[in-house]
């Protein structure tokens, strides 16, 4: 066992099964969704050998009586549940929910507790009741460690990762969360939001008090690297849509106007539209030959990318944290972002890079030729151990377990 187990967990600390049940995963969802989970429940699991620890998440299917054709298809193409062990203390399990409209019987969200109910007997069964819940995310993740706080009696704790929170389908008519929404904060033995504006909305909805614990990468992965690339490289890794702020970088770059030597990549997904959108808008501002457009990335390419690349930037309109953000000061780059929330958290000192107001082309535009002209004062040393000396993993995993003894401690 490591020393800083010993440290954490007296002899007395009975403390052995965690199950973590996620909203978003990337097994199930896009490439990178959820990666935060993934990268936490294996840090746990690498810091804490002594810790069981199982990651339950939902894949979804949609019934629709309008699109009965699509509906076969996407059930059809649901996997089946199951088991796997991924390391001696470390397990995933995937259970299969499929919904239907809440206007009919035994609908929405009423589908979700019933798979989830079912298959959490049948974890128990094959791999023991569960000390306590780690659930990521209040819908359906909260909601449903909420139910079996309610059946079982299993404590729960909850992290908040919503951006722009709660999200709007989550809200009703008077502008108050949904109750599943209410449920999952109000029964939680504590919350966590990964950022100091996320706490802020929390507490703003009447929802609790939340502590900060940020999230946890892969420091296998994301480490400084001096093998970078020939042109001056300027990497973009989002979602390709609006809440990442594509569109701003591309009139930013378009006013900045820089020379050839510089190249800028983008990478990620998006819906064919915004990607087809997006690239109609480079043309349209005759950036182009500036860009060079690297689609989704698996999780070890978005490291080497960064590794790679002299900046990061991330014009985003809101952000609950911004894991692209720590994984790029893990790399020892400095970024360009916004005050969008979580990447106020991140950056906090002038020497990590820029932070511009949201939708601010001119400052954007200033903020990249400025870095650009006076890269050579930015510390790749500096910068990573700024990252370790705050956000490091092993310093987030203590946290998660000091909380975790305090609540089973209080049962």
């Amino acid at each position: 066992m490591h020393l800083h187990s010993f440290y954490l967990i007296p002899a007395t600390y009975l403390f052995m099964k965690l199950l973590i049940l996620a909203s978003w995963y990337p097994v199930i969802t896009p490439p990178n969704g959820g990666i935060f989970i993934y990268d936490q429940a294996r840090t746990l699991a690498s810091h804490y050998p002594d810790l069981d620890i199982c990651v339950a998440y939902p894949g979804r299917a949609h019934i629709s009586p309008v699109h009965l054709v699509n509906s076969y298809y996407e059930v059809k193409s649901l996997p089946k549940q199951h088991f796997r062990q991924i390391s001696s203390n470390l397990w995933e399990y995937f259970f299969p929910v499929i919904n239907w409209s809440k206007l009919l019987p035994g609908g929405f969200p009423a589908t979700y507790r019933r798979a989830w109910q079912r298959c959490l007997q049948r974890l128990m069964k094959q791999w023991g009741r569960p000390e306590l819940i780690h659930a990521h995310v209040s819908f359906p993740a909260g909601w449903l460690a909420f139910s079996s706080l309610h059946r079982w009696g299993i404590p729960y704790l909850l992290t908040e990762h919503m951006s722009p929170f709660p999200f709007p389908s989550y809200i009703d008519r008077d502008g108050k969360p949904l109750p599943c929404i209410e449920q999952a904060f109000q029964h939680a033995s504590s919350i966590i939001a990964v950022s100091p504006s996320l706490q802020s909305e929390i507490r703003r909805y009447g929802l609790g008090d939340a502590v900060v614990v940020p999230n946890t990468i892969d420091e296998k992965l994301f480490f400084p690297s001096k093998n970078k690339y020939n042109k001056f490289s300027c990497l973009f890794l989002g979602h390709l849509g609006m809440q990442k702020g594509i569109d701003d970088l591309i009139k930013a770059i378009a006013k900045w106007r820089p020379k050839n030597n510089i190249q800028f990549l983008i990478a990620g997904a998006g819906e064919e539209h915004n990607v087809i959108r997006i690239k109609n808008m480079a043309r349209k501002y005759n950036v182009t030959r500036l860009i060079k457009w690297l689609g989704p990335l698996e999780h070890k390419e978005a490291a080497i990318q960064m590794q790679k690349s002299h900046v990061f930037i991330l014009p985003s309109r809101h952000e609950s944290f911004g894991v692209v953000l720590l994984e790029a000061l893990a790399c020892g780059i400095p970024v360009i972002t916004t005050r969008c929330g979580g990447p106020e958290y991140l950056i906090r000192d002038q020497r990590l890079g820029f932070l511009t107001e949201v939708g601010d082309i001119a400052a954007l535009a200033s903020a990249m030729s400025i870095l650009y002209k006076n890269y050579n004062t930015y510390s790749s040393s500096w910068i990573r151990s700024y990252y370790d000396s705050e956000f490091s993993a092993r310093q987030t995993t203590k946290k998660l377990m000091n909380l975790y003894k305090k609540i089973i401690n209080a049962t």
